[in-house]
């Protein structure tokens, strides 16, 4: 009887060791999971392209949700990830205060940039990307124009 009681003991003491594992693992997992939630990137835009109205160029962005949307950023190179042409970085639905010649305007899902007075060669490379209120910014949505 003194062996049986024995076993079961043992067998207690270890069935309270794993679980006391797998309770300090899933407590520590829980805790930094905040972490792993705030470090996400946002969306990238859905859609954009250069085009000419109005007396100046305007990069038309498209994006999937405005809610988490706090910059955007286009730039546009002669050569591949080249921001020799232009470079800004617009603050979502800032339309004063915006420097000389650029502008913002803002329907609905879809943006337009107003890049200003830059001469555009017949081709060029152009990426925009979108920053979240959180400070992380989206993969570059890339494309040539020609």
């Amino acid at each position: 009887m003194n062996k049986l009681h024995s076993s079961k003991k043992e067998y207690l003491l270890r069935l309270c060791g794993f679980l006391q594992t797998r309770w300090l693992l899933i407590t520590s997992i829980s805790c930094f999971m905040p972490c792993f939630i705030q470090a996400q990137t946002s969306a990238p835009p859905v859609d954009s392209y250069i085009n000419f109205q109005g007396g100046q160029n305007i990069a038309f962005v498209s994006i999937a949700d405005s809610i988490n949307v706090s910059e955007i950023e286009v730039q546009i190179g002669g050569k591949s990830n080249a921001n020799d042409i232009f470079s800004h970085v617009y603050i979502f639905d800032q339309t004063t205060g915006i420097p000389n010649g650029l502008t913002y305007s803002r329907e609905g899902l879809n943006l337009y940039l107003g890049l200003g007075a830059v001469e555009l060669p017949p081709a060029f490379n152009v990426k925009v990307r979108l920053k979240n209120s959180s400070g992380n910014w989206s993969s570059w949505f890339e494309y040539v124009s020609n």
